[in-house]
């Protein structure tokens, strides 16, 4: 199974980073305009079992995607797995560390399976790698604005 991994250090605490990214709506904030990003359905908090129903349209198609919080540590560890959408497998796996001075440290992994049919052809491993190094360069950016630093 195809795997990314990033991280970033962030010039703020941990605690308003993860308070941050879990409201759904906050996410929105970050994504890359050109996924055309909408919640359609969650809850205003994310917690352990919390699902989040989005939308996005990329190169014309529209998709749907749930997902679900089955992970969950304070100030620790968020991990969502997709229940249906457009892969064949998605986990995205978000580690929260300290650092010193008052900084933060952001791990994402994500494991996942190109999706099939028409949409995997476009969809290839090395064509998602991408999508995701540049979706969470922005998103990197845009934390940094929108919470300071």
């Amino acid at each position: 199974m195809p795997r990314f991994e990033t991280a970033h250090d962030f010039p703020f605490a941990v605690a308003p980073l993860f308070a941050f990214l879990l409201r759904p709506a906050n996410r929105m904030a970050l994504a890359l305009p050109a996924l055309h990003l909408q919640l359609l359905e969650g809850p205003e908090v994310l917690a352990l079992g919390a699902r989040v129903r989005l939308s996005a349209r990329r190169w014309g198609l529209s998709r749907e995607m749930l997902s679900e919080v089955t992970v969950f540590e304070v100030d620790a560890l968020i991990v969502e797995e997709q229940r249906t959408g457009p892969f064949r497998a998605w986990t995205h796996t978000q580690r929260f560390a300290g650092l010193a001075e008052g900084r933060a440290r952001l791990v994402d992994a994500i494991d996942y399976e190109p999706p099939g049919g028409m949409l995997g052809l476009i969809l290839s491993a090395a064509a998602i790698k991408r999508e995701l190094t540049a979706s969470f360069a922005h998103r990197d950016r845009r934390l940094i604005e929108l919470l300071g630093g």
